[in-house]
């Protein structure tokens, strides 16, 4: 695989994000750029956890010569990741979508000055945008559970494996789903691309109910079980949790129980183990073994107290455990994301357009600016639908006392010269599975639009083809990022050089790439082609003067 590595940067990935909750019941996959990851940041954090995973393979081997190299890859990799995907003015990876933020702590990608607002991203993504449920697909949900664990939010966690309406696992099972479907949305979508039985969209659920429920944990740094770390977290209206693994060395049991904040919990330790105990509790003293003192035991030894939990050694053998209570962690909430209507849009200049913005929090208060800057509580506050006239970009977030402010939401608003400004585009129909060579293919419909996306163009349900030209306006002289998301596949020149090559059949996915261009007008060409599923089309661009948005109608032009 490292053949196909630039700039420490993996670009290969196929699928994406796999099934990501659509916004629509209606869709197969998501047509929102913003809950789509970038196929070069997974392939890019994937490879980079296989590298940490080949440094350890080799040191256990005493191979120090590959841990050495493998190390090394791995840091080049990690600076090269945070160089590409880390916005250090916004402190947020990528689009900042839930599996950008799930994977960066998953595999401890963030450097520590950032990971807590990377958490705190994870968290207003989880609890204000999706309203306490899933917006990851596989990717993502393969370390969902144990991600929001580690980091102190087991709450949450324990919040989208109760949830039983749209997106989650509970509403798969209210809708009468004996198996997990491929999609969230398995009841809507479109039967010749869901399959029924999918095991893979559980993710990390059945890991997370063993390890962190019941509490059943082996010891990475002493493996399979020979010693045992039984940790439970006891969250939200859950009473009691009954798990046991069949170990190499025998069943090992965790059976606990709230009632009336006492917390009783019987666990079973298999001959030739031991194993390091937490026991939830509010007063280390008041936790014992068969209703009598800990200390009375030759086979349990007090090691600490940490975090509300008395933590023991233990021999093998059975134990019943109780304390007179349990401190839960509750994470502060976090406000409802507003929403500006309408969307991103282009108008005409000379037109004008009426932005207003809500919040389903009515408790909430909407907060928002012009000028590009994030909203603050003291920002101006919405309270009146915005007249726009000009390019604008309109951000806002929703504050309310006790709450965590909401993520802030933003739309531009773009306005054109019908006579100067514009994409031309050309529409060919055909049953490809790559992009095709147009000059051998007559075009059957051709038009303008102002903006590359499939919103303004007539296209086939199915199995057609596009080309669309412009020539692009660049005021400052600098490298360039250039993004294209498309289902299935893309290429992107500018002046006549290939930039992105998004080619071949595939879900949603996005690549990107650099370049170096000059103040002035350049070429821009753009091909796409569709064999079946959704359609998407994207092209966004930034670069140290612009942040990541879609190329603007205004700076895309006719003529050069």
């Amino acid at each position: 695989m490292s053949q196909f590595m630039k700039d420490g940067i993996m670009p290969k990935d196929t699928y994406g994000d796999w099934c990501v909750p659509p916004e629509d019941l209606t869709l197969i996959h998501t047509n929102d750029p913003l809950r789509t990851t970038s196929s070069e940041y997974i392939g890019t954090a994937y490879f980079y956890y296989e590298l940490k995973l080949m440094e350890k393979f080799a040191r256990l081997l005493g191979k120090e010569n590959d841990v050495v190299r493998y190390s090394k890859a791995a840091d080049k990799m990690k600076t090269a990741f945070n160089e590409k995907f880390l916005d250090k003015k916004n402190i947020q990876y990528s689009n900042n979508s839930q599996t950008a933020n799930i994977l960066a702590l998953a595999f401890d990608l963030v450097p520590v000055e950032y990971k807590d607002k990377i958490v705190n991203n994870l968290l207003q993504k989880i609890l204000g945008e999706s309203d306490g449920h899933v917006g990851n697909g596989i990717i993502g949900g393969q370390w969902l559970m144990r991600t929001l664990t580690d980091n102190g939010h087991a709450d949450v966690a324990y919040l989208l494996a109760s949830q039983s309406t749209y997106p989650s696992w509970g509403y798969m099972v209210k809708q009468g789903a004996t198996t997990i479907w491929e999609l969230w949305n398995g009841d809507h979508g479109d039967p010749a691309m869901n399959s029924g039985n999918h095991v893979m969209l559980l993710g990390d659920l059945i890991i997370w109910f063993y390890e962190d429920l019941a509490g059943i944990k082996t010891d990475p740094d002493i493996p399979a079980f020979k010693h045992i770390i039984m940790k439970p977290n006891v969250l939200g209206d859950l009473k009691y949790v009954t798990a046991s693994y069949k170990s190499v060395y025998g069943r090992i049991k965790s059976s606990w129980r709230l009632t009336d904040d006492k917390f009783t919990w019987d666990v079973s330790i298999p001959a030739n183990t031991t194993a390091t105990i937490y026991i939830p509790a509010l007063i280390k003293e008041e936790v014992l073994e068969e209703n009598g003192a800990i200390s009375k035991s030759d086979h349990i030894t007090f090691v600490k107290w940490e975090n509300n939990y008395a933590v023991f050694e233990v021999e093998s053998g059975n134990y019943s455990f109780s304390s007179s209570g349990v401190k839960m962690k509750i994470t502060k909430p976090y406000v409802i994301t507003p929403v500006i209507t309408p969307g991103d849009s282009t108008i005409m200049i000379g037109n004008k357009i009426v932005a207003t913005i809500t919040c389903n929090d009515k408790k909430a208060v909407i907060r928002y600016t012009l000028d590009g800057s994030e909203p603050k509580e003291l920002s101006p506050k919405y309270d009146k639908p915005l007249t726009i006239t000009e390019r604008t970009v309109v951000i806002a977030k929703a504050f309310r006392d006790g709450y965590n402010a909401s993520i802030q939401t933003r739309v531009y608003y773009d306005f054109v010269d019908p006579n100067k400004n514009g994409i031309v585009w050309e529409l060919y129909e055909g049953e490809f599975k790559k992009l095709p060579d147009f000059d051998k293919l007559k075009s059957v419909k051709n038009g303008k639009v102002y903006q590359f996306n499939l919103d303004k163009i007539n296209v086939p349900q199915h199995n057609f083809a596009l080309r669309l030209n412009s020539f692009i306006q660049i005021d400052k002289e600098g490298e360039y990022d250039f993004y294209i998301s498309s289902n299935d596949g893309s290429k992107l020149y500018i002046d006549n050089k290939l930039v992105v090559d998004n080619d071949g059949e595939h879900g949603p996915k996005q690549l990107s790439g650099k370049i170096q261009l000059s103040k002035g007008r350049h070429s821009i060409h753009v091909e796409y082609f569709q064999s079946g599923g959704s359609k998407v089309l994207l092209v966004f661009y930034s670069s140290n003067e612009i942040s990541y948005q879609p190329v603007p109608g205004s700076k895309l032009f006719l003529n050069k």
